[in-house]
């Protein structure tokens, strides 16, 4: 039988050395859990770990303050595209 260990948040997130957040946008999930709980840089919601597939990074906005920004689905990514569109490096 396999245990659910405490995950490091860091390990989870910071998957390449230097990567950096917010660390208030992270906290521990719930017991029992297999992931941390982000906020979503949009609308300021919680959201489960397991469930992150959308980020607005540094990268594609240099304005930002942190390298990974958590966004907690496509209708968060959608909205914050438009709204910084004319700060997209690609643009």
């Amino acid at each position: 039988m396999m245990m659910n260990s405490p995950m490091n948040v860091k390990v989870y997130v910071g998957f390449k050395k230097g990567v950096d957040y917010d660390a208030e946008h992270v906290r521990p999930g719930p017991k029992g859990g297999t992931a941390p709980e982000f906020k979503c840089f949009n609308c300021n919601e919680w959201f489960d770990g397991n469930e992150w597939k959308y980020t607005l990074s540094k990268t594609w906005y240099p304005f930002l303050k942190y390298k990974i920004n958590f966004l907690c689905g496509p209708n968060c990514s959608t909205e914050i595209y438009e709204k910084h569109e004319e700060k997209y490096v690609g643009s």
